[in-house]
């Protein structure tokens, strides 16, 4: 039987790259359409909700105020008010919530108080930060613009309002009122800037969805950039597949996150590293000022790979691009920004939601052991976070230790900086299910050594483990997920620990725990193994 030829190979795999660009698109397009056997008093006028959450919602509300000039009011919720009440009108809503007027006891519904809120009401409730309580004392001042139709003719009550509100607005009020109340979303002053070509559009549902093509579009770019870390050993069409397919993907996609230009960043910085190009990839990953956190964590490589050059770029890009924007949002925004980000990592340590959907170390623990029936300000639990932070210390530690013993520092893909990646990657202080897509970065590193590919290669016992890990990750996201199964383990009284698929379980961070003892273990058994450089390369 004679074997198709290496380009009829590359061909099969971009009509199987295509279908599934196509399909992911479809699927993200569509995900939050009106749902088609619903009543119709539940059916949006506009008829998909998804630009109304706060993954791509929040994000681009930051672009649209540095555009209508509030660039030094980021942070400023009564700002964030005024723009989400014009953005995110109420006749674009079902009529279900569109009925719904104030006062509450007025609304015609048999939904909870939490579930009809506004699109721009839910927008605020997800923003960080807390209105002033004095705005009660305020609503009845503008509770007539809300009011019922047949209410709102009464001739007399524009008398009444106005006379109510002279006497439930005293003067310290309104200066309590005038002093902004500082929250928003958790993403630093520059990441505003990034997204004002996205908010050049004035309608968000159809930057929405032009964002979400565009995402597919840059899946692509990064695709290319894995194979460029691979030297071209990795397919650039079966590159492309691995992203689509990876954990987190789909639901970054369909949600209208920026995590594929996050991975975008890392591998094409890499790229460029592992060509001896230092500068440039490190002018990369200083883009990840946009992203602090994965910027802070993921310099662990090059550090200990002793890439000066590339450090020093990144922190000079890092530094010059956050003090561009002093020009325009100040010092202020940036420590608003900071005061925004200390009551985000507070809320993270209680939050159901938010540990839930973790993806980071620490939220392991928490969620075994918070009991969420209690109140939030008595669920703190000390050995939780005592365990997250071991957790935590444990592996930056062996991490450290383990590369510095058996790495070697010349060699920039392969065993070694597989296993130091992946590291940096798990010791990201928070990050939530659609980021488990930046550990193609690892993968791409660990998996580009060239004696992998050879059928002799003396690479292949090293790399069975670590290969069978990355299988059961993409077994789990394309089929064990979509089954719903689940395994409940009893414990002590009612209590029991229950063990799925779905994105309410940390799964994919631990097989990438276990991929990262694995690769520990193979580096101090066999040594390293990676990329070869040529003499120009080692520094």
């Amino acid at each position: 039987m004679t074997m198709p030829s290496p380009r009829t190979v590359q061909l099969l795999l971009w009509v199987v790259c295509l279908g599934v660009a196509f399909g992911r698109g479809y699927d993200a397009y569509t995900a939050f359409d009106n749902p088609p056997h619903a009543p119709v008093e539940q059916q949006r006028s506009d008829g998909n909700f998804g630009h109304t959450l706060i993954d791509f919602g929040g994000q681009w509300m930051m672009g649209r105020m540095v555009l209508l000039g509030r660039e030094r009011e980021l942070y400023h919720r009564d700002q964030h008010w005024k723009l989400a009440w014009d953005v995110f009108p109420r006749e674009h809503e079902a009529p279900e919530r569109r009925q719904n007027a104030f006062p509450k006891h007025l609304r015609n519904t048999k939904l909870g108080p939490d579930e009809v809120r506004h699109d721009a009401e839910q927008m605020m409730y997800w923003f960080m930060g807390k209105d002033s309580p004095r705005w009660q004392d305020a609503a009845i001042a503008v509770g007539l613009a809300f009011l019922p139709d047949g209410m709102s003719t009464n001739p007399f009550m524009p008398a009444v309002f106005a006379t109510l509100s002279q006497q439930k607005l005293p003067p310290e009020v309104i200066v309590d009122l005038q002093r902004p109340a500082v929250g928003g979303p958790l993403y630093p002053p520059i990441h505003a800037f990034l997204y004002v070509p996205v908010a050049l559009d004035p309608n968000p549902q159809r930057a929405y969805h032009t964002f979400q093509m565009g995402t597919i579009l840059l899946t692509f770019v990064a695709g290319r950039g894995i194979r460029a870390i691979s030297r071209g050993r990795i397919a650039w069409p079966l590159a492309t597949l691995a992203v689509f397919c990876f954990p987190g993907y789909q639901a970054g996609l369909q949600l209208g996150q920026n995590h594929v230009g996050t991975l975008t960043i890392l591998v094409w910085g890499w790229a460029l590293a592992v060509r001896g190009r230092d500068k440039w990839g490190g002018a990369f990953w200083g883009l990840l000022a946009i992203k602090p956190t994965w910027g802070a964590f993921f310099f662990l490589l090059p550090l200990l790979l002793r890439r000066w050059r590339f450090c020093g770029t990144m922190i000079l890009v890092g530094i010059g691009l956050c003090l561009a924007t002093l020009p325009f949002v100040g010092v202020q925004s940036w420590l608003d920004w900071l005061a925004v980000g200390r009551e985000a990592a507070a809320t993270y340590e209680v939050n159901e939601n938010w540990i839930m959907l973790s993806r980071d170390l620490g939220g392991i623990p928490r969620r075994l052991l918070l009991d969420f029936k209690t109140p939030v300000e008595n669920r703190k639990s000390p050995l939780a976070t005592a365990l997250g932070w071991s957790m935590w210390t444990i592996v930056i530690t062996l991490t450290i230790s383990i590369y510095n013993w058996r790495g070697d520092r010349r060699l920039r893909t392969g065993l070694g900086a597989g296993f130091l990646a992946l590291g940096a990657y798990l010791v990201c202080y928070r990050f939530i299910y659609y980021d488990a897509v930046l550990a193609l970065l690892p993968l791409a590193i660990l998996f580009s050594n060239p004696s992998l590919f050879r059928k002799s290669g003396v690479a292949w016992p090293t790399f069975r483990g670590p290969v069978f890990i990355v299988v059961l990750l993409y077994l789990i996201e394309l089929a064990l997920s979509k089954l719903g199964l689940a395994l409940a383990i009893p414990l002590d009284g009612d209590s029991k620990i229950t063990i799925d698929f779905t994105i309410d379980s940390p799964w994919d961070t631990l097989l990438v725990l276990v991929l990262w003892a694995c690769c520990g273990w193979r580096l101090v058994r066999y040594g390293d193994r990676g990329e070869p450089v040529t003499p120009r390369e080692v520094s």
